[in-house]
């Protein structure tokens, strides 16, 4: 189920004007749901799995860039790739600036299962956070020529 909310109170993301979305669905439908909005500023609100053991349970992050791996035959058949989808520089500037946002390296990949065989190799690439949704999110909002503010919480 895909949430859009609107208007959010501004105090919570301190002045980012713009709708939020909050899902818990995937990448196809998240996808589905950039592409149909209309609005010029989206914040997302995803949820990730840590890899940096400095990162805790309940941090709000925000992904600086993200590796594009959310298609699961492929990660099968061919393993990591190793495409790069990066958050807008004015926005990063932007949250730098917040309180208590830690700003990371994030792989999108499709399958829990599959995780734990490509640690190594996301340890090595220096990714902080795991999700399933982000580089979907980013690549729609890029194509819609939309300012995404994505944020990913650690659980």
């Amino acid at each position: 189920m895909v949430k859009i909310l609107t208007p959010l109170p501004r105090s919570l993301f301190k002045g980012i004007n713009g709708d939020f979305i909050f899902t818990k669905m995937g990448v196809v439908f998240t996808g589905d749901a950039v592409l149909n909005y209309r609005g010029k500023n989206l914040i997302f609100l995803g949820l990730c799995g840590k890899i940096n053991k400095k990162l805790k349970i309940g941090d709000i992050t925000v992904p600086s860039d993200c590796l594009i791996n959310e298609s699961f035959s492929d990660i099968i058949e061919k393993g990591i790739k190793k495409k790069i989808i990066k958050t807008e520089p004015d926005v990063l500037r932007k949250i730098e600036k917040f309180e208590n946002i830690k700003i990371t390296r994030n792989v999108t990949f499709p399958s829990l299962k599959m995780e734990k065989k490509f640690l190594k190799v996301f340890k090595e690439l220096k990714i902080d956070t795991v999700d399933m949704e982000l580089s979907t999110v980013l690549s729609a909002s890029k194509f819609k020529k939309i300012k995404l503010f994505p944020f990913l919480i650690v659980s």
